[in-house]
Protein backbone atom coordinates (compact mmCIF):
# COMPACT_ATOMS: atom_id res chain seq x y z
CA UNK A 1 0.00 0.00 0.00
CA UNK A 2 1.28 3.44 -0.86
CA UNK A 3 0.29 7.03 -0.19
CA UNK A 4 0.58 9.97 -2.58
CA UNK A 5 1.54 13.47 -1.43
CA UNK A 6 -0.56 16.48 -2.37
CA UNK A 7 2.49 18.53 -3.39
CA UNK A 8 3.69 16.15 -6.11
CA UNK A 9 3.05 12.77 -7.61
CA UNK A 10 5.76 10.93 -5.68
CA UNK A 11 4.46 7.84 -3.90
CA UNK A 12 5.81 6.55 -0.61
CA UNK A 13 5.37 3.27 1.17
CA UNK A 14 2.74 3.39 3.91
CA UNK A 15 3.94 2.20 7.29
CA UNK A 16 2.62 -1.25 8.14
CA UNK A 17 2.53 -2.41 11.77
CA UNK A 18 1.11 -5.39 13.61
CA UNK A 19 0.38 -6.24 17.24
CA UNK A 20 1.97 -9.53 18.38
CA UNK A 21 1.16 -11.40 21.59
CA UNK A 22 4.05 -12.93 23.52
CA UNK A 23 2.75 -16.47 22.95
CA UNK A 24 2.80 -15.91 19.19
CA UNK A 25 6.33 -14.53 19.08
CA UNK A 26 7.95 -17.85 18.18
CA UNK A 27 5.58 -18.39 15.23
CA UNK A 28 6.21 -15.12 13.41
CA UNK A 29 7.87 -15.35 9.98
CA UNK A 30 9.67 -11.99 10.03
CA UNK A 31 10.94 -12.16 6.46
CA UNK A 32 7.40 -12.75 5.25
CA UNK A 33 6.13 -9.85 7.33
CA UNK A 34 8.75 -7.63 5.76
CA UNK A 35 7.75 -8.81 2.31
CA UNK A 36 4.12 -7.93 3.06
CA UNK A 37 5.01 -4.34 3.97
CA UNK A 38 5.13 -4.70 7.75
CA UNK A 39 7.91 -2.51 9.12
CA UNK A 40 6.87 -2.29 12.79
CA UNK A 41 5.86 -4.82 15.43
CA UNK A 42 4.16 -3.94 18.73
CA UNK A 43 5.32 -6.81 20.97
CA UNK A 44 3.32 -7.55 24.12
CA UNK A 45 5.01 -6.60 27.40
CA UNK A 46 4.74 -10.19 28.68
CA UNK A 47 7.53 -11.11 26.27
CA UNK A 48 9.82 -8.73 28.17
CA UNK A 49 8.58 -9.48 31.70
CA UNK A 50 8.28 -13.27 31.79
CA UNK A 51 11.41 -15.42 32.02
CA UNK A 52 9.74 -18.11 29.91
CA UNK A 53 10.09 -15.90 26.84
CA UNK A 54 13.62 -14.63 27.47
CA UNK A 55 15.40 -16.89 24.97
CA UNK A 56 12.76 -16.35 22.29
CA UNK A 57 12.84 -12.60 22.90
CA UNK A 58 16.56 -12.28 22.23
CA UNK A 59 16.24 -14.30 19.04
CA UNK A 60 13.13 -12.41 17.92
CA UNK A 61 14.69 -8.98 18.43
CA UNK A 62 17.85 -10.02 16.61
CA UNK A 63 15.96 -11.47 13.65
CA UNK A 64 13.67 -8.44 13.46
CA UNK A 65 16.66 -6.12 13.36
CA UNK A 66 18.21 -8.19 10.58
CA UNK A 67 14.99 -7.84 8.56
CA UNK A 68 14.81 -4.09 9.16
CA UNK A 69 11.69 -4.42 11.31
CA UNK A 70 11.41 -2.14 14.31
CA UNK A 71 10.06 -3.70 17.51
CA UNK A 72 8.22 -1.53 20.04
CA UNK A 73 7.45 -2.74 23.55
CA UNK A 74 3.65 -2.84 23.83
CA UNK A 75 3.04 -1.46 27.34
CA UNK A 76 -0.26 -1.70 29.25
CA UNK A 77 -0.24 1.54 31.23
CA UNK A 78 -3.09 2.26 33.62
CA UNK A 79 -3.75 -1.21 34.97
CA UNK A 80 -2.23 -2.64 38.12
CA UNK A 81 -0.76 -6.10 38.72
CA UNK A 82 -4.26 -7.57 39.08
CA UNK A 83 -5.55 -6.04 35.85
CA UNK A 84 -7.60 -3.41 37.71
CA UNK A 85 -7.74 0.07 36.22
CA UNK A 86 -5.88 2.76 38.17
CA UNK A 87 -7.09 6.37 38.18
CA UNK A 88 -3.91 8.40 37.62
CA UNK A 89 -5.25 11.25 39.77
CA UNK A 90 -5.48 8.89 42.74
CA UNK A 91 -9.25 9.30 42.86
CA UNK A 92 -11.12 6.45 44.50
CA UNK A 93 -14.73 5.85 45.48
CA UNK A 94 -16.04 4.95 48.91
CA UNK A 95 -19.50 4.69 50.45
CA UNK A 96 -20.74 6.70 53.42
CA UNK A 97 -23.79 5.49 55.32
CA UNK A 98 -25.85 8.08 57.22
CA UNK A 99 -28.94 7.81 59.44
CA UNK A 100 -31.58 10.44 60.13
CA UNK A 101 -34.97 10.69 61.83
CA UNK A 102 -37.95 11.76 59.76
CA UNK A 103 -41.64 12.29 60.56
CA UNK A 104 -44.03 10.43 58.31
CA UNK A 105 -47.73 9.65 58.10
CA UNK A 106 -48.06 5.93 58.66
CA UNK A 107 -51.26 4.14 57.61
CA UNK A 108 -52.91 1.66 59.97
CA UNK A 109 -56.18 -0.29 60.26
CA UNK A 110 -58.79 1.11 62.67
CA UNK A 111 -61.22 -1.65 63.73
CA UNK A 112 -64.83 -1.09 64.93
CA UNK A 113 -68.03 -3.15 65.40
CA UNK A 114 -71.47 -2.64 63.89
CA UNK A 115 -74.86 -4.41 64.32
CA UNK A 116 -76.31 -5.77 61.12
CA UNK A 117 -79.45 -7.66 60.16
CA UNK A 118 -78.38 -11.04 58.91
CA UNK A 119 -80.58 -13.58 57.17
CA UNK A 120 -80.46 -17.23 57.92
CA UNK A 121 -82.49 -20.26 56.78
CA UNK A 122 -83.73 -23.26 58.75
CA UNK A 123 -86.02 -26.27 58.24
CA UNK A 124 -89.59 -26.12 59.65
CA UNK A 125 -92.63 -28.48 59.58
CA UNK A 126 -95.30 -27.67 57.06
CA UNK A 127 -98.63 -29.46 57.71
CA UNK A 128 -101.01 -30.60 55.03
CA UNK A 129 -104.12 -32.84 54.63
CA UNK A 130 -103.54 -36.25 53.19
CA UNK A 131 -106.86 -37.39 51.63
CA UNK A 132 -108.00 -40.96 51.24
CA UNK A 133 -111.28 -42.91 50.62
CA UNK A 134 -112.76 -45.12 53.30
CA UNK A 135 -116.00 -47.12 52.66
CA UNK A 136 -116.93 -44.85 49.86
CA UNK A 137 -116.31 -41.65 51.77
CA UNK A 138 -113.38 -39.17 51.55
CA UNK A 139 -111.42 -38.72 54.68
CA UNK A 140 -108.06 -37.13 55.54
CA UNK A 141 -105.13 -37.23 57.96
CA UNK A 142 -102.78 -34.43 58.93
CA UNK A 143 -99.22 -34.94 57.77
CA UNK A 144 -96.17 -32.69 57.48
CA UNK A 145 -92.93 -32.25 55.55
CA UNK A 146 -89.80 -30.19 56.24
CA UNK A 147 -89.24 -27.03 54.19
CA UNK A 148 -86.65 -24.22 54.34
CA UNK A 149 -87.72 -20.88 55.72
CA UNK A 150 -85.79 -17.60 55.93
CA UNK A 151 -85.52 -15.76 59.26
CA UNK A 152 -83.56 -12.69 60.32
CA UNK A 153 -81.48 -11.84 63.34
CA UNK A 154 -79.24 -9.01 64.46
CA UNK A 155 -75.52 -9.75 64.89
CA UNK A 156 -72.38 -7.75 65.57
CA UNK A 157 -69.53 -7.77 62.98
CA UNK A 158 -66.03 -6.28 63.05
CA UNK A 159 -64.91 -3.96 60.28
CA UNK A 160 -61.93 -1.64 59.69
CA UNK A 161 -61.00 1.56 57.92
CA UNK A 162 -57.59 3.00 57.00
CA UNK A 163 -56.45 5.88 59.19
CA UNK A 164 -53.11 7.66 59.50
CA UNK A 165 -50.91 8.51 62.43
CA UNK A 166 -47.74 10.56 62.73
CA UNK A 167 -44.62 8.53 63.58
CA UNK A 168 -40.87 9.14 63.66
CA UNK A 169 -38.67 6.73 61.70
CA UNK A 170 -34.93 6.21 61.32
CA UNK A 171 -33.87 6.33 57.67
CA UNK A 172 -30.53 4.89 56.47
CA UNK A 173 -28.99 6.14 53.21
CA UNK A 174 -25.74 5.30 51.41
CA UNK A 175 -23.88 7.94 49.43
CA UNK A 176 -20.90 7.37 47.13
CA UNK A 177 -18.13 9.85 47.77
CA UNK A 178 -14.68 10.29 46.30
CA UNK A 179 -11.28 10.77 47.83
CA UNK A 180 -7.75 11.11 46.49
CA UNK A 181 -4.69 9.02 47.25
CA UNK A 182 -2.17 11.11 45.36
CA UNK A 183 0.77 9.31 46.95
CA UNK A 184 -0.30 5.97 45.47
CA UNK A 185 -1.04 7.55 42.08
CA UNK A 186 2.35 9.25 41.93
CA UNK A 187 4.10 6.03 42.92
CA UNK A 188 2.19 4.12 40.23
CA UNK A 189 3.15 6.62 37.51
CA UNK A 190 6.78 6.58 38.70
CA UNK A 191 6.84 2.78 38.46
CA UNK A 192 5.22 2.91 35.01
CA UNK A 193 7.86 5.36 33.81
CA UNK A 194 10.67 3.22 35.21
CA UNK A 195 9.18 0.15 33.55
CA UNK A 196 9.04 1.92 30.20
CA UNK A 197 12.66 3.02 30.57
CA UNK A 198 13.72 -0.55 31.40
CA UNK A 199 12.41 -1.66 27.99
CA UNK A 200 14.36 1.07 26.19
CA UNK A 201 17.64 -0.38 27.46
CA UNK A 202 17.02 -3.80 25.87
CA UNK A 203 19.09 -4.25 22.69
CA UNK A 204 16.83 -4.49 19.66
CA UNK A 205 13.94 -2.46 21.10
CA UNK A 206 13.25 0.42 18.74
CA UNK A 207 10.21 1.99 20.33
CA UNK A 208 7.57 2.17 23.03
CA UNK A 209 3.88 1.60 22.28
CA UNK A 210 1.54 2.82 25.04
CA UNK A 211 -1.79 1.04 25.47
CA UNK A 212 -4.68 1.70 27.86
CA UNK A 213 -3.37 5.19 28.54
CA UNK A 214 -6.90 6.40 29.16
CA UNK A 215 -9.97 6.41 31.35
CA UNK A 216 -12.39 3.49 30.88
CA UNK A 217 -15.21 5.77 29.67
CA UNK A 218 -15.88 7.98 32.69
CA UNK A 219 -13.30 10.74 32.20
CA UNK A 220 -16.05 13.38 32.33
CA UNK A 221 -16.63 12.50 36.00
CA UNK A 222 -13.06 13.34 36.99
CA UNK A 223 -11.78 16.94 37.12
CA UNK A 224 -8.80 17.62 34.81
CA UNK A 225 -8.85 14.08 33.42
CA UNK A 226 -7.65 15.11 29.95
CA UNK A 227 -4.81 17.19 31.35
CA UNK A 228 -3.84 14.23 33.54
CA UNK A 229 -3.61 11.79 30.62
CA UNK A 230 -1.66 14.30 28.52
CA UNK A 231 0.65 14.92 31.47
CA UNK A 232 1.49 11.23 31.84
CA UNK A 233 2.27 10.90 28.12
CA UNK A 234 4.41 14.04 28.30
CA UNK A 235 6.27 12.63 31.31
CA UNK A 236 6.96 9.31 29.58
CA UNK A 237 7.92 11.08 26.36
CA UNK A 238 10.44 13.30 28.12
CA UNK A 239 11.91 10.31 29.98
CA UNK A 240 12.27 8.26 26.78
CA UNK A 241 13.73 11.18 24.79
CA UNK A 242 16.28 11.79 27.54
CA UNK A 243 17.76 8.30 27.19
CA UNK A 244 17.25 7.69 23.46
CA UNK A 245 15.73 10.41 21.25
CA UNK A 246 15.67 8.01 18.30
CA UNK A 247 13.08 5.63 19.77
CA UNK A 248 9.60 5.62 18.24
CA UNK A 249 6.91 6.61 20.74
CA UNK A 250 3.35 5.62 19.82
CA UNK A 251 0.06 5.10 21.62
CA UNK A 252 -3.15 3.18 20.98
CA UNK A 253 -6.08 5.61 21.23
CA UNK A 254 -9.86 5.39 21.15
CA UNK A 255 -11.52 6.44 17.85
CA UNK A 256 -14.49 8.48 19.07
CA UNK A 257 -13.43 11.78 17.52
CA UNK A 258 -14.88 14.83 19.31
CA UNK A 259 -16.11 12.76 22.25
CA UNK A 260 -12.75 11.10 22.87
CA UNK A 261 -11.48 13.56 25.47
CA UNK A 262 -14.87 13.67 27.20
CA UNK A 263 -15.09 9.92 27.73
CA UNK A 264 -11.45 8.77 27.76
CA UNK A 265 -9.33 11.84 28.53
CA UNK A 266 -7.47 11.49 25.21
CA UNK A 267 -7.10 14.75 23.29
CA UNK A 268 -5.57 14.01 19.89
CA UNK A 269 -4.02 17.46 19.43
CA UNK A 270 -2.45 17.52 22.88
CA UNK A 271 -1.08 13.99 22.58
CA UNK A 272 0.34 14.65 19.10
CA UNK A 273 2.76 17.09 20.73
CA UNK A 274 4.47 14.26 22.63
CA UNK A 275 3.96 11.21 20.39
CA UNK A 276 5.58 10.28 17.10
CA UNK A 277 2.59 8.18 16.05
CA UNK A 278 -1.07 8.12 17.05
CA UNK A 279 -2.67 4.70 16.55
CA UNK A 280 -6.46 5.12 16.80
CA UNK A 281 -8.15 1.74 17.21
CA UNK A 282 -10.68 2.13 14.38
CA UNK A 283 -12.24 -1.28 14.88
CA UNK A 284 -15.28 -1.30 12.61
CA UNK A 285 -16.51 -4.67 13.88
CA UNK A 286 -16.75 -3.55 17.50
CA UNK A 287 -18.51 -0.33 16.46
CA UNK A 288 -20.72 -2.07 13.87
CA UNK A 289 -19.53 0.27 11.14
CA UNK A 290 -18.17 -0.06 7.59
CA UNK A 291 -15.06 1.00 5.66
CA UNK A 292 -16.40 4.51 5.00
CA UNK A 293 -16.40 5.06 8.76
CA UNK A 294 -12.72 4.06 8.85
CA UNK A 295 -11.92 6.78 6.29
CA UNK A 296 -14.02 9.38 8.12
CA UNK A 297 -12.48 8.72 11.55
CA UNK A 298 -8.95 8.63 10.12
CA UNK A 299 -9.43 11.98 8.36
CA UNK A 300 -10.77 13.58 11.55
CA UNK A 301 -7.90 12.38 13.74
CA UNK A 302 -5.27 13.22 11.12
CA UNK A 303 -6.58 16.79 10.97
CA UNK A 304 -6.37 17.03 14.78
CA UNK A 305 -2.81 15.66 15.03
CA UNK A 306 -0.35 18.23 13.64
CA UNK A 307 3.27 17.14 13.74
CA UNK A 308 2.53 13.46 14.37
CA UNK A 309 1.84 10.54 12.09
CA UNK A 310 -1.42 8.58 12.24
CA UNK A 311 -1.36 4.83 11.73
CA UNK A 312 -4.93 3.58 11.70
CA UNK A 313 -5.44 0.51 13.88
CA UNK A 314 -7.60 -2.06 12.06
CA UNK A 315 -9.40 -5.12 13.39
CA UNK A 316 -8.47 -8.20 11.37
CA UNK A 317 -11.45 -10.24 12.60
CA UNK A 318 -15.20 -9.67 12.76
CA UNK A 319 -15.47 -8.36 16.32
CA UNK A 320 -14.51 -9.21 19.87
CA UNK A 321 -17.61 -11.41 20.03
CA UNK A 322 -16.74 -13.18 16.75
CA UNK A 323 -13.03 -13.73 16.14
CA UNK A 324 -13.49 -15.10 12.63
CA UNK A 325 -10.83 -13.40 10.45
CA UNK A 326 -12.30 -11.13 7.80
CA UNK A 327 -11.44 -12.07 4.18
CA UNK A 328 -8.17 -10.77 2.76
CA UNK A 329 -9.85 -8.52 0.19
CA UNK A 330 -12.02 -6.94 2.88
CA UNK A 331 -8.97 -6.22 5.04
CA UNK A 332 -7.15 -4.71 2.06
CA UNK A 333 -10.22 -2.54 1.45
CA UNK A 334 -10.11 -1.34 5.07
CA UNK A 335 -6.42 -0.43 4.67
CA UNK A 336 -7.21 1.51 1.50
CA UNK A 337 -9.99 3.37 3.33
CA UNK A 338 -7.57 4.39 6.08
CA UNK A 339 -5.03 5.63 3.53
CA UNK A 340 -7.72 7.57 1.67
CA UNK A 341 -8.51 9.23 4.98
CA UNK A 342 -4.94 10.51 5.16
CA UNK A 343 -3.33 7.85 7.35
CA UNK A 344 0.44 7.61 7.21
CA UNK A 345 0.19 3.89 7.85
CA UNK A 346 -1.89 1.12 9.38
CA UNK A 347 -1.59 -1.29 12.30
CA UNK A 348 -3.21 -4.72 12.25
CA UNK A 349 -4.79 -6.19 15.38
CA UNK A 350 -3.62 -8.82 15.59
CA UNK A 351 -1.19 -11.61 14.67
CA UNK A 352 -2.89 -15.01 14.84
CA UNK A 353 -6.29 -13.63 13.83
CA UNK A 354 -5.54 -12.69 10.21
CA UNK A 355 -6.88 -14.38 7.08
CA UNK A 356 -4.20 -16.77 5.78
CA UNK A 357 -4.69 -15.36 2.28
CA UNK A 358 -3.61 -11.91 3.48
CA UNK A 359 -0.39 -13.03 5.16
CA UNK A 360 0.30 -16.50 3.87
CA UNK A 361 2.66 -17.49 6.63
CA UNK A 362 0.57 -16.18 9.52
CA UNK A 363 -1.75 -18.73 11.15
CA UNK A 364 -5.31 -17.60 11.73
CA UNK A 365 -7.99 -18.73 14.12
CA UNK A 366 -9.89 -20.31 11.22
CA UNK A 367 -6.96 -22.12 9.61
CA UNK A 368 -7.56 -25.86 9.58
CA UNK A 369 -5.23 -27.41 12.19
CA UNK A 370 -2.29 -29.31 10.80
CA UNK A 371 -1.22 -32.70 12.08
CA UNK A 372 2.06 -31.30 13.38
CA UNK A 373 0.68 -28.34 15.32
CA UNK A 374 -3.08 -28.47 15.54
CA UNK A 375 -3.56 -25.79 18.17
CA UNK A 376 -1.91 -22.55 19.25
CA UNK A 377 -1.77 -20.73 22.57
CA UNK A 378 -3.68 -17.83 21.02
CA UNK A 379 -6.53 -20.13 20.03
CA UNK A 380 -6.75 -21.54 23.55
CA UNK A 381 -6.75 -18.07 25.13
CA UNK A 382 -9.44 -16.86 22.73
CA UNK A 383 -11.54 -19.94 23.50
CA UNK A 384 -11.08 -19.45 27.26
CA UNK A 385 -12.43 -15.90 26.97
CA UNK A 386 -15.47 -17.21 25.10
CA UNK A 387 -16.11 -19.98 27.65
CA UNK A 388 -15.88 -17.47 30.51
CA UNK A 389 -18.34 -15.12 28.79
CA UNK A 390 -20.72 -18.00 27.99
CA UNK A 391 -20.82 -19.26 31.58
CA UNK A 392 -21.36 -15.77 32.99
CA UNK A 393 -24.25 -15.20 30.57
CA UNK A 394 -25.90 -18.63 30.69
CA UNK A 395 -24.90 -20.03 34.11
CA UNK A 396 -23.87 -23.34 32.59
CA UNK A 397 -21.03 -24.82 30.56
CA UNK A 398 -21.22 -24.81 26.75
CA UNK A 399 -21.93 -28.11 25.02
CA UNK A 400 -18.68 -27.78 23.06
CA UNK A 401 -15.80 -25.34 22.56
CA UNK A 402 -14.73 -24.17 19.10
CA UNK A 403 -10.99 -24.06 18.36
CA UNK A 404 -10.37 -22.94 14.81
CA UNK A 405 -12.40 -25.23 12.60
CA UNK A 406 -12.56 -28.01 15.18
CA UNK A 407 -14.68 -28.52 18.27
CA UNK A 408 -13.77 -30.13 21.58
CA UNK A 409 -15.86 -31.27 24.51
CA UNK A 410 -15.70 -29.40 27.82
CA UNK A 411 -13.52 -32.22 29.20
CA UNK A 412 -11.18 -31.94 26.23
CA UNK A 413 -10.94 -28.19 26.73
CA UNK A 414 -10.15 -28.63 30.44
CA UNK A 415 -7.20 -30.79 29.38
CA UNK A 416 -5.99 -28.09 26.95
CA UNK A 417 -6.26 -25.44 29.68
CA UNK A 418 -4.17 -27.62 32.00
CA UNK A 419 -1.56 -28.08 29.25
CA UNK A 420 -1.48 -24.34 28.64
CA UNK A 421 -1.00 -23.46 32.31
CA UNK A 422 1.72 -26.05 32.83
CA UNK A 423 3.68 -24.89 29.78
CA UNK A 424 3.04 -28.00 27.69
CA UNK A 425 2.45 -27.93 23.94
CA UNK A 426 -1.32 -28.04 23.30
CA UNK A 427 -2.19 -31.56 22.18
CA UNK A 428 -5.92 -32.40 22.08
CA UNK A 429 -7.31 -35.64 23.42
CA UNK A 430 -10.57 -37.52 23.91
CA UNK A 431 -11.82 -37.72 27.49
CA UNK A 432 -15.02 -38.83 29.17
CA UNK A 433 -16.80 -36.40 31.46
CA UNK A 434 -18.24 -36.81 34.96
CA UNK A 435 -21.96 -36.39 35.52
CA UNK A 436 -23.32 -32.86 35.72
CA UNK A 437 -22.12 -31.02 38.80
CA UNK A 438 -22.80 -27.64 40.32
CA UNK A 439 -21.22 -24.36 39.25
CA UNK A 440 -21.45 -22.95 42.77
CA UNK A 441 -18.24 -22.40 44.75
CA UNK A 442 -16.70 -19.66 46.86
CA UNK A 443 -13.25 -18.62 47.96
CA UNK A 444 -9.94 -17.41 46.55
CA UNK A 445 -7.17 -19.58 45.15
CA UNK A 446 -3.68 -18.11 44.82
CA UNK A 447 -1.53 -18.45 41.72
CA UNK A 448 0.79 -21.17 43.05
CA UNK A 449 -2.19 -23.31 44.03
CA UNK A 450 -4.17 -23.00 40.79
CA UNK A 451 -1.03 -23.88 38.82
CA UNK A 452 -0.64 -26.94 41.05
CA UNK A 453 -4.30 -27.81 40.42
CA UNK A 454 -3.70 -27.56 36.67
CA UNK A 455 -0.80 -29.98 37.06
CA UNK A 456 -3.02 -32.39 39.02
CA UNK A 457 -5.73 -32.20 36.35
CA UNK A 458 -3.21 -32.92 33.60
CA UNK A 459 -1.75 -35.90 35.45
CA UNK A 460 -5.16 -37.34 36.34
CA UNK A 461 -6.62 -37.02 32.85
CA UNK A 462 -3.47 -38.38 31.18
CA UNK A 463 -3.54 -41.50 33.34
CA UNK A 464 -7.30 -42.17 33.52
CA UNK A 465 -8.66 -40.82 30.24
CA UNK A 466 -11.45 -39.05 32.10
CA UNK A 467 -11.93 -35.62 33.63
CA UNK A 468 -11.93 -35.39 37.43
CA UNK A 469 -15.35 -35.02 39.01
CA UNK A 470 -13.81 -32.92 41.78
CA UNK A 471 -10.49 -31.72 43.17
CA UNK A 472 -9.73 -30.45 46.67
CA UNK A 473 -8.42 -26.92 47.19
CA UNK A 474 -7.99 -24.36 49.95
CA UNK A 475 -11.32 -22.87 48.81
CA UNK A 476 -13.10 -26.20 49.22
CA UNK A 477 -13.93 -29.00 46.82
CA UNK A 478 -13.94 -27.87 43.18
CA UNK A 479 -16.33 -29.74 40.90
CA UNK A 480 -15.60 -30.40 37.21
CA UNK A 481 -17.76 -27.42 36.19
CA UNK A 482 -16.03 -25.08 38.62
CA UNK A 483 -12.61 -26.34 37.52
CA UNK A 484 -13.34 -25.59 33.87
CA UNK A 485 -14.82 -22.16 34.59
CA UNK A 486 -12.02 -21.15 37.00
CA UNK A 487 -9.17 -22.20 34.70
CA UNK A 488 -10.94 -20.47 31.79
CA UNK A 489 -11.02 -17.28 33.87
CA UNK A 490 -7.28 -17.61 34.52
CA UNK A 491 -6.40 -18.07 30.84
CA UNK A 492 -8.85 -15.33 29.75
CA UNK A 493 -7.06 -12.98 32.15
CA UNK A 494 -3.79 -13.90 30.43
CA UNK A 495 -5.40 -12.99 27.09
CA UNK A 496 -6.52 -9.56 28.34
CA UNK A 497 -3.55 -8.58 30.49
CA UNK A 498 -0.55 -10.40 29.09
CA UNK A 499 0.13 -12.30 32.31
CA UNK A 500 -1.44 -14.79 34.69
CA UNK A 501 -3.53 -13.40 37.57
CA UNK A 502 -2.20 -13.46 41.12
CA UNK A 503 -5.33 -15.33 42.21
CA UNK A 504 -8.69 -16.57 40.98
CA UNK A 505 -12.01 -16.41 42.82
Amino acid sequence: NTTQTQEDTTTEQAHGAIWVKAYDMGKVNLSELKGKGISDVFLEQLAFNDERFRANLTSFLGNASAQGIRVSAWVICLRDANGKWVDPTGRYAYNVTTTSKVTVQEPYRYYYTVTVKKAYRTYVKKWYKSWYKYRGKWRYKWKYRYVKKTYYRYVKVTRYTIKYRTVTKTVTSTETRYGYNTTYAEQFINNLTRRVLSYTSIPGVGGIHLDYIRYPGNAYQVPNSTATITGIVRRISEAVRSVNPGLLLSAALMPEKGANAYYYGQNYTQLAEYLDVLVPMVYKGNYREDSSWIQNVTAYIKAKSPGAEVWTGLQTYRSDSDVTPIPADELIGDIDSALRGGADGYALFRYGLIDKDFLGGIPSAKTKPSAENSLTASMIMDAASRVKAFVESNYRLPNYVSLGESQVTPAGFLYLLAEFLTGKDPVPGSFSEPSATTLKASGTIQKDEYLQIASQVLSYMSSTGTAPSQISSSAGTLSFNVLLYSLSKVVAFQEDNGRLPNYVT
